[in-house]
């Protein structure tokens, strides 16, 4: 069950991916995408969230090489992401004209550099996708377990009960006692 669990999650993860990168294409060619649709933070996103969270948990076995790989194009598929965000939603409320609801639109050689950078995101998703596979493979061929002694398992820590303050307790800092 948790073998199967975490391949599904794999499935979702690349799913997610190639909606993010297909959402970044349609900004890329002129519609309007709503700013909202993009996390910026690199583990705010679906795909971060589950090779941070739960990829990463396989990286001391024979999957090693291939989530460093994963890792270094999960980074270059950052950096473009970041460059094409900051030319579409940097400039947008800039100046006085942003007080007014003016939004700036990218130069022709920003549109320019968004959509080579696109391109690069592309080659990076099919890299990407690649590997995906190899580790789905591997995941696949693991004993169950190997697996169940991988697999993360949350522990539930009970709530420590507050520790009492001692007044005579020296305080660090620029105002300690």
């Amino acid at each position: 069950m948790m073998k199967e669990q975490t391949i599904h999650n794999l499935h979702k993860a690349r799913t997610a991916h190639v909606r993010t990168l297909n959402t970044v294409k349609l900004l890329v060619s002129g519609l309007n995408v709503d700013e909202s649709q993009f996390k910026l933070g690199q583990t705010e996103t679906a795909f971060g969230k589950w090779f941070h969270e739960e990829a990463m948990l396989f990286s001391t076995g024979n999957s090693r090489i291939h989530l460093e790989a994963i890792e270094t194009l999960l980074l270059q598929l950052h950096d473009h992401f970041t460059k094409i965000y900051k030319i579409y939603f940097a400039n947008n409320s800039g100046g006085i004209m942003g007080l007014f609801g003016k939004k700036n639109r990218p130069s022709d050689a920003e549109k320019e550099l968004a959509k080579r950078l696109y391109d690069e995101m592309i080659a990076f998703s099919d890299e990407l996708k690649q590997k995906l596979r190899i580790f789905e493979s591997q995941l696949s061929s693991m004993p169950e377990e190997k697996f169940a002694q991988t697999a993360y398992i949350p522990i539930e820590t009970p709530a420590s009960e507050p520790e009492e303050e001692d007044d005579a307790q020296y305080h660090f800092g620029a105002r300690g006692h």
